[in-house]
């Protein structure tokens, strides 16, 4: 079945703006990337808009499944 937390999205190192692909969960986690230039890059889910996107495609999957 299909998780939308799983789906990639690529973000810019803001020091050096190398390219780093991470999922989506990683997003709604608040994970930290760390860049080969040594920068670590915070990821933020203000609001936690990224987390209740996942859970309400989630649910819609999963009914439309049914």
């Amino acid at each position: 079945m299909f998780d939308l937390s799983k789906q990639k999205i690529t973000i810019g190192c803001p020091t050096c703006n190398r390219k780093h692909q991470v999922t989506l969960q990683q997003v709604a986690n608040g994970a930290t990337v760390k860049c080969s230039c040594s920068t670590n890059i915070k990821l933020q889910d203000k609001g936690g808009s990224t987390r209740r996107g996942i859970g309400n495609m989630n649910c819609a999957l999963k009914k439309f499944g049914k």
